[in-house]
């Protein structure tokens, strides 16, 4: 009984921490976002350049040893790959707090600050969309091959049981 009580508790505690935890992440990193400097077209032009930079990441997920049977960027490896490099790609907290850093010591310019708050925001809401992307495809693709599969499988057991059938006719 106290077990029970125990993990209710923990399950009701652990909500409403994330619940804080999403406003207070909301009103001190959200209001940070200069999104009226977003209008301009040097900040979006700089903000694309540098998210290319952060999508670099994506890169070292082509750097999975292959374990797969597939030729290396096929198949299962090119899943990995891509995992691998979206899953990388997706964090620009860090780079965002070295950002607020920076423009608060004075060490770089507002303008740069929204060029490279511009890229984090693109470089942390793009790659999980793609990761959710390639993992369903990849497993679509999984789900036909193992169908195809049970199909050729069936196949040959209806071809062996006739097979079976007609060797008892030429017996009888």
């Amino acid at each position: 009984r106290s077990h029970s009580l125990h993990h209710n508790f923990v399950s009701q505690f652990k909500r409403v921490m994330q619940w804080l935890m999403r406003i207070f992440f909301a009103t001190t990193i959200g209001f940070q976002v200069p999104i009226t400097h977003f209008a301009s077209g040097k900040i979006i032009l700089q903000g694309l350049v540098y998210s290319l930079a952060l999508f670099g990441k994506l890169a070292v997920g082509f750097m999975v040893p292959n374990f797969t049977q597939s030729r290396r960027f096929s198949g299962f490896h090119l899943r990995d790959c891509l995992v691998t490099g979206f899953s990388m790609a997706a964090e620009g907290e860090f780079a965002f707090v070295i950002a607020v850093y920076a423009v608060d010591s004075g060490l770089i310019a507002k303008d740069l600050y929204a060029s490279i708050v511009l890229a984090v925001l693109i470089s942390t809401i793009i790659p999980p969309f793609l990761l959710r992307f390639t993992i369903s495809w990849y497993d679509k693709k999984a789900q036909k091959t193992l169908e195809d599969a049970a199909d050729i499988e069936l196949q040959r057991n209806m071809s062996l049981s006739k097979d079976k059938e007609l060797m008892g006719e030429i017996e009888s």
